[in-house]
């Protein structure tokens, strides 16, 4: 009996993750570039990153250097 063939589903997001529920999420990356650009014209010696998080599936923003 041959295998039917399923679309591959998108994993669900776990917008109840712990270390995502005290930060800020961005829907898309050009929603997170934006924040970090408009807090670091605020802020001069600001540095800003933006990363994809795996936990939500949304975007965040970090001072770390990658």
């Amino acid at each position: 009996m041959p295998r039917k063939n399923r679309p591959i589903l998108a994993p669900k997001p776990n917008l109840q993750a712990t270390s995502c529920l005290s930060k800020s999420r961005y829907a898309s990356k050009k929603q997170a570039q934006t924040a970090a650009d408009k807090r670091m014209l605020l802020s001069q010696d600001l540095e800003l990153n933006i990363y994809h998080c795996n936990q939500c599936l949304g975007w965040h923003l970090t001072s770390k250097i990658e």
